[in-house]
Order: structure tokens, then C-alpha cells, then sequence
């Protein structure tokens, strides 16, 4: 008994550290995309640079290429566009979406000021506000889900950490079974003391991977999510008892998360 005990011991011991570094991993995730969004800004202020140094070079040059010049001046407000939507649709990607609102509004009001057509203009005005409004939407929607659903995850973390140090269990039995077969239902009698001695360890990596679920509901990384809920799932299909059955039940439910798709701009497809 002292062994399996110690066993178990280094089950838990493992799954911690296990927990450990996958936090530690989220958190450098984490970082790389606060990188990879400031590295976009500073190719964003490089992009502005060169339009003024294009714009001083064109009042500079020579009458003799003036035609060409001309040309370039046309098509360089749509390459502009097309440049700031690319900015929108990398921060949508990295789930900065304050940040897209924001581009999108800094290209509403430079689209004002715009050379392009005014048929043109309007038309990209219109999908410009459709994108803001479907983006505003989806992040209050997701925001809305994801208070929704962590506080699901908050009590079932609570019923998890009651249950751990419970010790009265009352095995679930089947309500379509006939009561006779409820009357008569035998199991062997080392089964409900290896249950007892396990359940513990069964509730605490369940309450572990509940954890690190709702890590990955809050940075919107509902595969990973889904993933972590079925392991959930499964620890605690193994255990028999009333109590265990109704928490599965609230799981599968939390685990039932519809996925709320990102938008995609209906701006980019006035330019193609």
C-alpha cells in the first residue's frame, strides 16, 4: 500500500511540473506575439516613411517624367489601402482587436482625404464601418462567452476541491435499469476501495487540466481549450460515484463552447 502511495505521489508530482512548464510555454507565446505585433507597428511607421519620401520625390522631378510619375501617384493611394488592411488583418490574426479597430479607424479618416474616385471612396467608406461594426460585435460576443463560460470553469473548480477531500461516495446507478437489477448489482470488493484511493488523483488532474482550459478560453485558443476539456472528460468517466457524475455532466456542457469565427474584411474584397 506504501508503494502505490508513493506511485501516486509521483503521478502528481509529474503532472505538476508537467503544468508548470506548460505555463511557462504560454507565457513565451505570449511574448512572441507582443513582438511580432511591435515589429508590424515599426514596418507600419517604415511604410509611412517611405510615402512621404515618394511624395517629395515626385515634386522634384524633371517635366520630361512627369506621365510616369502621375501613374504612380494614381495607384499609390489603393497600395496605401491595401498596406493598412494587411495591419488590420495581422492584428485580427494575433487577436489584438482593439488594435484593428483602431486601424481601421485611421483609415476611415485618411480615406477622406484620399485622390482616389468618389464612387470609389464611398463604397470603401461603407465596408470600412460594415468591418468596424463586425468586429466590434465579435469581440463583445467573445467577451460575453468567455465571462460566461469561466465562470463555469470557477465553479467547477470549487466542486472539484470540495470533492478531493470527500469520502462518503454514492455510486450512480443506471435510472432506466430495472430495480431489481439495482438490488442485485455485485462488484468485487477491492473495486470500491481502488476507486476510493484513486479518486483524488483523479479529481486533482481533472481540476489541473481545468486550469490550464481556461488559460487557453482567455487567449482564445478554443482547439486547445477543447482538448484540455476532453481530457477532463475522460479522468473522470472513470469514477463511478453520484457526485462525479453530475460535475461530468456540467463539463460536457462547458465543453459544448459554439466557436465564435473572426471576422474577415469585406474591404479587402473591393480591392481585388
Amino acid at each position: 500500500m506504501k508503494k502505490i502511495l508513493i506511485l501516486l505521489g509521483l503521478v502528481l508530482l509529474g503532472w505538476l511540473l508537467k503544468l508548470s512548464y506548460d505555463i511557462m510555454q504560454l507565457n513565451q507565446a505570449y511574448t512572441q506575439v507582443q513582438q511580432s505585433l511591435h515589429q508590424a507597428q515599426q514596418r507600419n511607421a517604415n511604410l509611412n516613411d517611405r510615402l512621404v519620401a515618394l511624395q517629395r520625390t515626385t515634386e522634384q522631378t524633371p517635366s520630361t517624367a512627369r506621365s510616369s510619375d502621375q501613374e504612380v501617384t494614381q495607384t499609390h493611394p489603393l497600395v496605401l489601402i491595401q498596406q493598412q488592411l494587411d495591419l488590420v488583418e495581422f492584428a485580427l490574426k494575433q487577436q489584438q482587436y482593439a488594435y484593428a479597430l483602431e486601424k481601421l479607424s485611421h483609415l476611415d479618416a485618411d480615406l477622406k482625404q484620399s485622390t482616389i474616385s468618389d464612387s470609389l471612396k464611398a463604397a470603401l467608406a461603407a465596408a470600412i464601418l460594415k468591418d468596424h461594426q463586425d468586429i466590434q460585435k465579435f469581440v463583445n460576443a467573445r467577451q460575453t462567452q468567455q465571462q460566461q463560460v469561466n465562470q463555469l470553469l470557477q465553479q467547477l473548480d470549487s466542486a472539484l476541491t470540495a470533492e478531493i477531500g470527500q469520502q462518503n461516495l454514492t455510486v450512480a446507478h443506471d435510472e432506466n435499469a430495472a430495480f431489481w437489477q439495482k438490488w442485485l448489482q455485485v462488484e468485487p470488493v477491492s473495486k470500491p476501495s481502488q476507486v476510493l484511493m484513486q479518486r483524488q488523483f483523479i479529481l486533482k488532474e481533472a481540476q489541473l487540466h481545468i486550469l490550464l482550459a481556461r488559460q487557453m478560453l482567455l487567449q482564445g485558443q478554443y482547439l486547445a481549450y477543447q482538448q484540455e476539456m476532453t481530457l477532463v472528460v475522460h479522468s473522470l468517466q472513470q469514477l463511478p460515484d453520484q457526485k462525479a457524475k453530475q460535475i461530468l455532466q456540467q463539463i460536457e456542457h462547458a465543453k459544448a463552447l459554439p466557436t465564435l469565427v473572426t471576422p474577415i474584411l469585406t474591404t479587402r474584397a473591393l480591392l481585388r
